[in-house]
């Protein structure tokens, strides 16, 4: 049976049915895989909102940075931006070529001149904010490193990918800050470490998922808010799959709290207890965005955005519920559904859904009409 992600029409009550109900399941070796990673990150997680940091650092398959070009030309370094806080990002950059080059030329002459070419073309920025409940995960954990050389390559953009400072030892606004400073460190960036590339810093996009994703809310309005002349500008936010919350449960957070993938009620609200300031409730605006704490969104800056949404994602009320704020707001906004989806599907091994969600991303941010009719998955 053939599937497709939809284009969620937030007026269209058939479309809006979809969040009501899972149909189906995910497949099982994704049911497998995701109740090893529950089990692992009850281990990890102290009753008392600590963490088990060096088992869980063990836990994390980590992989370095790789100046020699991969299979596909892209490469990465790391780079420390904030010696006394330790912040570091790892750049992913593309081949230097067209795609002319890369299909081969005859003529070396016309090679030569489209390699120039291609090395005085600027280009664009993705910013990628990684996910793990602001507690675990980093910037050169494999998964998401592999994902960003995709998105590099995909894209053709440099691809940023934040290594903030986790909770519980590092609580609000630490990683939102961390995020913050990176923009900054880049408007402000000087010396050789884009080579061969220069920056277009007009059209920069923050993408993160889940916990990373809603970094980008907030640290996109923040950037929106300022008045001061500036040289980096956000042309787009791209959150998948965003780790929002509230204290009022709703539908589907109680329809599916005994059965949920990946994310459940007891694991969400210990990471958000352990990065909220002590005494804060899950009304805090950081996690309640549409809350009764939080700024009004027509208030905000904020440029179009993508929402990314999972069929099997406690979540997805929530993801909804930004979404119709934005539409209110009268800020630009798609927000696509993804049957047979779990949450951060797209770093969990499932290919085909993960292989459409690329192709879905690279459409939005390039402005394509190609996204009103999103790429064909297959179900297993």
């Amino acid at each position: 049976m053939k599937t497709y992600p939809v284009v969620v029409d937030m007026s269209d009550p058939t479309k809006l049915a979809l969040f009501a109900t899972e149909n189906g399941s995910a497949s099982l070796s994704m049911r497998l895989f995701i109740a090893v990673i529950k089990k692992a990150n009850e281990i990890l997680r102290r009753s008392d909102g600590t963490l088990y940091r060096r088992l869980s650092d063990l836990a994390e398959y980590k992989v370095p940075a790789s100046e020699v070009p991969d299979q596909h030309g892209v490469s990465s370094k790391d780079v420390v931006i904030d010696v006394q806080t330790g912040l570091w990002v790892r750049i992913f950059l593309p081949p230097a070529s067209t795609d002319k080059v890369s299909n081969g030329m005859a003529n070396m002459e016309n090679m030569c001149e489209a390699l120039d070419n291609a090395t005085e073309a600027k280009r664009r920025i993705i910013f990628y904010i990684h996910g793990g409940g602001f507690a675990i995960m980093g910037a050169n954990v494999a998964i998401f490193d592999q994902f960003c050389r995709s998105l590099c390559r995909e894209s053709e953009a440099v691809v940023i990918s934040v290594n903030y400072r986790r909770s519980p030892e590092h609580r609000f606004p630490v990683a939102h800050d961390d995020c913050y400073a990176a923009l900054e460190w880049l408007e402000g960036v000087k010396g050789d470490v884009f080579k061969p590339h220069k920056l277009d810093l007009s059209r920069c996009v923050l993408m993160g998922d889940s916990a990373g994703a809603n970094i980008v809310h907030h640290v996109g309005a923040k950037w929106g808010a300022l008045t001061h002349p500036r040289n980096l500008s956000v042309s787009a936010h791209v959150l998948l799959f965003p780790f929002f919350g509230g204290e009022e449960r709703t539908p589907t957070e109680h329809r599916m709290q005994n059965k949920a993938l990946l994310i459940n009620l007891e694991n969400s609200d210990w990471h958000w207890r352990a990065y909220l300031p002590p005494g804060s409730n899950r009304d805090h605006p950081v996690c309640n965005v549409v809350g009764p704490n939080a700024p009004v969104l027509s208030s905000l800056q904020l440029p179009r955005s993508l929402i990314t949404v999972a069929e099997f994602d406690i979540l997805k009320d929530r993801q909804l519920q930004y979404a119709q704020g934005l539409v209110q707001a009268s800020k630009p906004v798609r927000l696509l559904y993804y049957r047979g989806g779990v949450h951060s599907f797209h770093v969990l091994g499932d290919k085909k859904l993960g292989s459409c969600l690329l192709s879905d991303i690279v459409a939005f941010i390039e402005d394509k009409q190609s996204l009103h009719q999103p790429c064909q998955c297959h179900e297993s």
